[in-house]
């Protein structure tokens, strides 16, 4: 059986000698299903939080599911379903997740609110469950998703930002900025959209 509530996010994940798709959702739950079949496999997770956002990330060599909602981050291992480590995220929400690849480390960016305007982007070490440093670019929009690409042999976080409010002098209009690691902007506005950006993709 299915969902029984809407998909808030997908991720590709690889658990043994397979690649699964995994879907998480307003029923709190989290699945995987077989892509080359469309079969749906077990269901790993069930927790108390609505997820908003969700990714693989490298740890220890492994592959986990990363799965942000409410104030935290669980590292989930795909293969037993056993949550190998929270991160705390608090006071902020988490909005959006995406792995970071930099100098041979695998990291975890969180995108995160606190406030209507007060926003920010956290990059983590999952391995250890360090916070490593805060990311500007986000404090006075909401971000609505990111992810990572190379641009000129060099890592960047493309950010999807949900949009400001004129009312409020905030500035935005559903904008994708693309970042370097450490604050320094790649490009200026990659483009603008009427409506907030939900979702991003490399």
């Amino acid at each position: 059986a299915g969902p029984a509530g809407a998909i808030t996010a997908l991720a590709t994940v690889r658990s043994g000698d397979r690649e699964w798709l995994a879907s998480t959702g307003t029923d709190k739950t989290l699945r995987l299903w077989d892509p080359a079949t469309g079969a749906a496999g077990p269901v790993i997770a069930q927790g108390s939080d609505y997820c908003d956002a969700m990714c693989a990330v490298s740890v220890a060599g492994r592959s986990l599911l990363a799965v942000g909602g409410g104030h935290s981050v669980r590292l989930c291992d795909p293969a037993t379903g056993r949550i190998t480590r929270t991160l705390d995220a608090s006071p902020a929400t988490v909005r959006a997740l995406c792995p970071l690849d930099i100098d041979g480390r695998s990291l975890l960016v969180v995108a995160g609110s606190t406030g209507p305007y007060q926003h920010k982007i956290r990059i983590w070490d999952p391995d250890t469950g360090t916070r490593l440093r805060t990311q500007h670019g986000g404090e006075l929009e909401p971000i609505g998703a990111m992810t990572q690409l190379i641009l000129r042999e060099r890592p960047v976080l493309a950010v999807g930002y949900a949009g400001g409010d004129p009312a409020m002098f905030v500035p935005g209009n559903g904008t994708v900025r693309l970042w370097y690691p450490g604050d320094e902007p790649a490009e200026p506005v990659m483009q603008s959209h009427t409506r907030p950006v939900t979702s991003v993709c490399a």
